[in-house]
C-alpha cells in the first residue's frame, strides 16, 4: 500500500510545485508525523511509499499559505486538511488536491 498526494492549482491551471506536506497518523496518543515532503513539477508527492502505510486513519497537512505567498496571493485557506481512512485492499491511494487562493477540493484518484 503506498498514498500519494497531487496538488493541482486551479487558479493558473498548473501542478502546484514545492507545497510542503505533513503526513500524520492516527495513533491511541494523537497525530503522530509520519513523513514530510515537497510535491514535484508535476505536483506529485508520493509521501507513504509501499510497505510503509499500513491500514489506519491519516492526515494530509498541505501548506498552501507559503505556495501563494511566493506567488504573491494570500490564501483563504492557509493550509489544506485532508483526513483519509487507509484500508488493506487498495495496492495504492492517490489523492488529487485541487486549490485556488480561494477554495480547496479533494477526491480519490487513479
Amino acid at each position: 500500500m503506498s498514498l500519494a498526494v497531487q496538488i493541482l492549482d486551479h487558479s493558473f491551471g498548473v501542478p502546484a510545485t514545492d507545497v510542503e506536506v505533513l503526513v500524520r497518523r492516527r495513533t491511541e496518543d494523537g497525530w503522530q508525523d509520519v513523513a514530510r515532503g515537497l510535491t514535484g513539477e508535476d505536483g506529485r508527492l508520493t509521501v507513504l511509499p509501499d510497505g510503509q502505510c499500513p491500514p489506519g486513519l491519516y492526515q494530509l497537512v498541505c501548506d498552501l499559505d507559503a505556495y501563494y505567498a511566493i506567488l504573491g496571493a494570500v490564501a483563504l485557506f492557509p493550509r489544506a486538511v485532508v483526513e483519509v481512512r487507509v484500508s488493506e485492499s487498495e495496492p495504492e491511494l492517490v489523492l488529487p488536491v485541487v486549490v485556488s487562493a480561494h477554495s480547496v477540493l479533494v477526491y480519490r484518484g487513479s
